[in-house]
C-alpha cells in the first residue's frame, strides 16, 4: 500500500516517516533543495532550533506543488556552487545555508546566526575566506540577509579570537 506524504510523493507500506524522510519528500515534491534550518540540521551545525516543518528553496518564480507542511523560500539564482547532497537529500552548501539563516533575521535572532557561523568555522565546515567569497557572489540589491551576514563576518574579522566563548568573554568584559 502506498501512502501520500507530499503531492506526488508516496511512502511504501507501513513505514513511519522520520524527519529526514519528510524533508526528502518535501524536496521531491517541490523540486527544490533543503535550506536554512533544515539544511543546517543536515550539515549538523549545532545551536539552531530544529524547524517544525521542512524548509525548501526553489528556483524561479513558478509555483511548486506544495504540501500543507512545507515552508517554501524562492530565489531567482541558485548556482551549482550552492548545491550539495547530504545523506541523499539535496540541500544548500554550508555557506549558502548560513547566508539563508542570515536572511531570516529577526525571525532567527542575529546571535543565533552568529553562533551558527562560529560553530561552522569551529567544525571546519566553512572558512571565513570562503564565506566572504560566497557573500560577494550572492550580494545584490534587495537580497535579504546581506547586511546581517556581512555584519557577522566583519565582527569575526575584527575579533582577535577564534572561539565564540572567548568572544563572549570579551563582550562581557567590555560591558563591565
Amino acid at each position: 500500500a502506498l501512502r501520500p506524504v507530499q503531492p506526488g510523493v508516496f511512502l511504501a507500506g507501513g513505514a513511519a516517516p522520520d524527519r529526514r524522510t519528510i524533508l526528502l519528500a518535501a524536496t521531491l515534491s517541490t523540486g527544490g533543495v533543503a535550506v536554512a534550518r533544515s539544511a543546517a540540521e543536515l550539515h549538523r551545525i549545532p545551536g539552531l532550533p530544529r524547524p517544525d516543518v521542512p524548509e525548501v528553496l526553489i528556483q524561479g518564480r513558478s509555483l511548486a506543488r506544495l504540501g500543507p507542511d512545507v515552508v517554501v523560500h524562492r530565489t531567482t539564482w541558485l548556482p551549482g556552487d550552492d548545491l550539495v547532497v547530504v545523506e541523499g537529500i539535496p540541500c544548500t552548501s554550508v555557506a549558502r545555508t548560513l547566508f539563508s539563516l542570515a536572511a531570516l533575521v529577526p525571525e532567527v535572532p542575529l546571535d543565533v546566526v552568529r553562533g551558527a557561523v562560529d560553530e561552522a568555522a569551529r567544525l571546519r565546515l566553512a572558512s571565513d575566506d570562503w564565506l566572504w567569497w560566497r557573500l560577494e557572489k550572492l550580494r545584490c540589491r534587495g537580497r535579504n540577509g546581506v547586511r546581517a551576514f556581512e555584519s557577522i563576518l566583519t565582527a569575526r574579522a575584527d575579533s582577535p579570537t577564534e572561539s565564540w566563548l572567548e568572544r563572549q568573554m570579551l563582550r562581557v568584559l567590555e560591558r563591565g
